[in-house]
């Protein structure tokens, strides 16, 4: 994940871990700075989203499995973790994706699809419905206009993720 200076967050799965670096021109070249290495934690499959100065990630590779995290960009301590406690969840190597200051997230153990409000003082899930079936639910989704792709191996769904229009109870009678 690029950052908007000179600082990149590199993950990756087989004990890989995840790490902030530094990059900047030096004359014909680049120095590179390793600012911190959490090696705790890596995803495996999906890219991390970066909000308001913290990452959000889910890991599950090897040895390391914390369920998905938040990591603060600055130091790279994890601020909490969803596995074990209150706050257990599995997502596993399962897509993320940030909408709308949110991050919706698919389990790809259970195919739970979850609305998160992300903060580093913890685990806020908003709402959490079953959307797939089966496991190694390992496709991007993609988000536009309001509806939501996932897919298994062997299904696709669109999800239509509008607010729908509030119903009036006691509509008024039509003028005659």
């Amino acid at each position: 994940v690029a950052l908007s200076d000179d600082r990149l967050v590199l993950t990756g799965g087989y004990d890989a871990g995840t790490a902030m670096l530094q990059v900047k021109p030096e004359g014909n070249a680049f120095s590179v700075k390793k600012l911190w290495h959490q090696e705790t934690c890596g995803s495996h499959m999906h890219m991390p989203i970066v909000l308001d100065g913290f990452l959000y990630e889910n890991t599950r590779e090897n040895h390391h499995d914390k369920g998905m995290v938040c990591i603060a960009l600055d130091t790279g301590e994890i601020k909490w973790s969803t596995k074990g406690g209150k706050n257990a969840r599995r997502f596993e190597r399962g897509p993320l994706l940030a909408v709308d200051g949110m991050i919706l997230n698919l389990s790809d153990v259970t195919g739970v699809l979850c609305l998160i409000k992300p903060t580093p003082e913890g685990y806020k899930e908003l709402a959490a419905a079953r959307v797939l079936e089966g496991n190694n639910l390992w496709a991007c989704m993609a988000f536009s206009q309001g509806k939501l792709l996932v897919r298994s191996l062997t299904r696709m769904k669109c999800l239509d993720l509008r607010p729908s229009e509030p119903t009036k109870k006691n509509p008024e009678p039509s003028p005659k």
